[in-house]
């Protein structure tokens, strides 16, 4: 009696990309203006802790939040990350059928 390791009858998970796009979209959103919130409230240790964490010494590049700066920042930040995520979904539910 042979076995199938891969059986023909297995169940396949499909991601509903427009949920996965929505969701990160505001997480991404919100965490943009936490990290916004701590750069207005405390610039210096914020872009000290953000320099540990990426290697760079970013105390040199600081910059003054606008609101327009505020705004731009958060539209394209959290529109690029939910649109990534639905291109990772896509890409799971196209590869998750081979």
């Amino acid at each position: 009696m042979k076995t199938n390791a891969y059986p023909h009858n297995r169940r396949t998970f499909s991601i509903n990309i427009r949920s996965l796009s929505i969701a990160t979209t505001l997480l991404a959103g919100l965490l943009y203006i936490v990290c916004a919130i701590f750069v207005a409230l405390a610039p210096q240790s914020t872009m000290a802790f953000f320099g540990y964490v990426s290697h760079l010494d970013l105390l040199e590049i600081a910059q003054p939040i606008t609101w327009k700066a505020f705004f731009v920042g958060l539209i394209f930040f959290a529109l690029g990350t939910g649109l990534s995520a639905a291109f990772v979904g896509y890409y799971y539910n196209r590869l998750s059928t081979r």
